[in-house]
């Protein structure tokens, strides 16, 4: 049974937690740049598990020279990979209600929250998901959140 990261086992608790990055169309998510690569790796008690996410994902731009110089992936590359509509659910459902480590997470955490807002519903069949992180600055009130390894509180929640 898992409630906010950890998950009950026969010998105590079991902390599960993913390490997440992510690399993009440029440097900020306000201005439209996308995500194009999503890297997730899944731990648990801090011991990598082998289970592993790791998607291309087509961001329906071009990718500005400055960030193709950092990650080298190409508009070309990316052409025939699914936008981010289409893996929304599988991101979501590797991630779950668990704590995740990132660096320079407020850049991603930016970025991740800019993909699901744009799923803003236009149908039934969709929902505006929304993620909120307050527990770094609950728990270390003036620490800057984008140093190493900030660990932030990842909450899915589905608006309707």
């Amino acid at each position: 049974r898992r409630q906010f990261g950890f998950v009950a086992s026969r010998n105590g608790v079991v902390m599960r937690e993913i390490v997440l990055d992510t690399e993009t169309t440029g440097i900020s998510a306000a201005e439209g740049h996308r995500i194009i690569e999503i890297g997730a790796l899944e731990l648990v008690n801090h011991t990598p598990t082998g289970n592993n996410l790791h998607l291309y994902i087509n961001p329906e731009r071009d990718i500005e020279d400055g960030a193709f110089a950092v990650h080298g992936i190409s508009s070309e590359f990316l052409a025939n990979k699914p936008v981010f509509a289409d893996i929304a659910e599988r991101f979501m459902q590797f991630v779950g209600e668990d704590q995740m480590v990132i660096h320079n997470a407020s850049f991603d955490m930016a970025f991740i929250n800019a993909e699901l807002a744009r799923l803003s519903c236009r149908s039934t069949r969709c929902h505006a998901l929304l993620i909120r992180w307050p527990w770094h600055a609950r728990n270390f009130p003036g620490h800057r959140p984008t140093s190493m390894l900030y660990v932030a509180d990842l909450r899915l929640t589905i608006v309707t």
